[in-house]
């Protein structure tokens, strides 16, 4: 049987998000591994030949091809990191995660890839002397360590913030504290002490759970009368990963001196400076003063939204039929139910395409997963976007198609929907704007 990742990069298809198994990962990403292990061969031999023909063709659409395999696999491990979490996800990403770094460092250190490069008229030379391509071997060496460890601590600190916001709850049995508590926030509380093992629970009754998913703690720092209950919960989130088992700061502290020694082996003063290099900004003082004119600035009329801006949406679709109306007034785009339907990796996740009104034919341009509701136990807070596939002129889909069209996945934390409820729900204005 064909491993269903593997399947879905030789029909430059989507993952089978819902049936797919986490045991398939690792053969898939190895599998994907040991083919650009030899395509970087190949054009390292080709390119090393003095009478290559080097044109961008030869060289970065080549790469795009070899890269894209690796990309896409590992893309999609990521994503399912921040959307689906669990041990045994964990335990497979941190497998072959070394590997993926290891084989992506070799392609980005390539000497006769790079050689090719600075003939080319248009090319990414500073992408690869950031990566490390001008440096000798024992510094090379140390940058891939650092490159490692720091993807490795990386992933530490993201799961530390995800399990200490799981271990956190706050039980709330006298009805007083839920005053100003919108009925949606109580059902939802409600029905979490029911999951926790709480059978009696109602949101008459209680008890009431909290966590800190971003929609309670919202609620409860805006609408919640208890100054008890607020405190509570609004400590309680700024301590998130600062204590043992799940204490960041360590890593922290790591990560910071790692990416200072890898700004030094490059020859920058400080990881800023090397943040810098590919920006428009001419120096870490300029940016420092920009902020601090700008902080002088705004900060008494920030503080004046905070305290004077609130707003209700309505849920039942009227936010999205609002916002992608509004899209196709001011873009010329409209965004649809996909006429092939994808799997996804949670039954709440939508798929959408958006159409170009203003081409002959409004063609399809581009496709995204829509994934609005907030999942405390497997997904991670806040909102992204997560890139599943890139757009392509050398990597089409099919003869008929002029490019491979992108592929990404927006993601949110809304409150979920309570069926009991039947009042509309309630979003921050600042929600709905992300």
């Amino acid at each position: 049987m064909v491993n269903p990742l593997t399947r879905c990069l030789e029909d430059y298809s989507l993952p089978p998000f819902a049936t797919l198994r986490v045991s398939d990962i690792v053969p898939a990403v190895r599998a994907a591994i040991a083919e650009m292990a030899l395509d970087v061969n190949a054009i390292e031999d080709d390119l090393s030949d003095p009478d290559a023909d080097i044109s961008w063709a030869t060289v970065m659409d080549r790469l795009e091809i070899i890269d894209d395999p690796v990309n896409r696999l590992w893309r999609i491990v990521i994503h399912l990191s921040s959307v689906a979490d669990s041990p045994e996800l964990r335990l497979a990403q941190s497998e072959v995660q070394a590997e993926v770094l290891t084989i992506q460092s070799r392609r980005a250190q390539s000497v006769p890839v790079f050689r090719a490069m600075q003939r080319l008229r248009a090319s990414p030379i500073l992408d690869a002397t950031l990566n490390g391509v001008a440096l000798n071997d024992t510094d090379k060496a140390t940058f891939n360590a650092i490159h490692v460890k720091l993807k490795e601590l990386s992933n530490r600190f993201d799961s530390n913030v995800l399990d200490s916001t799981n271990a956190f709850s706050y039980l709330v049995h006298d009805k007083a504290e839920m005053d100003g508590l919108p009925d949606a926030i109580v059902a939802l509380t409600a029905n979490n002490a029911v999951a926790a093992g709480h059978d009696l629970a109602t949101a008459t009754q209680g008890p009431w759970k909290f966590t800190l998913d971003w929609s309670l703690y919202w609620a409860v720092q805006r609408y919640a009368t208890s100054r008890r209950l607020r405190e509570t919960i609004y400590l309680a989130n700024q301590a998130i990963a600062s204590a043992a088992p799940f204490d960041n700061a360590p890593i922290m502290q790591q990560m910071i001196q790692l990416r200072r020694d890898r700004a030094q082996l490059l020859g920058f003063e400080s990881y800023a400076a090397l943040g810098l290099e590919d920006k428009m900004a001419p120096s870490v003082s300029a940016v420092q003063d920009l902020i601090d004119g700008m902080r002088n600035k705004f900060r008494p009329l920030g503080e004046a939204e905070v305290a004077d801006v609130s707003a209700y949406a309505a849920s039942q679709g009227a936010v999205l039929d609002g916002l992608f109306e509004f899209v196709a007034r001011l873009f010329g785009l409209r965004i649809e139910a996909a006429d092939t339907p994808q799997e996804t990796w949670h039954p709440d996740v939508q798929y959408y395409q958006i159409r170009a009104l203003d081409q002959p034919g409004t063609p399809v341009i581009s496709q995204f997963y829509l994934d609005l509701y907030e999942r405390g136990d497997e997904k991670k807070a806040g909102a992204w976007i997560e890139v599943m596939v890139g757009r392509s002129s050398v990597l089409r889909t099919d003869d008929k198609a002029h490019v491979r069209i992108p592929v990404f996945a927006l993601m949110f934390n809304f409150a979920t929907p309570v069926s009991v409820v039947s009042r509309p729900g309630i979003e921050a204005c600042r929600s709905i704007h992300s």
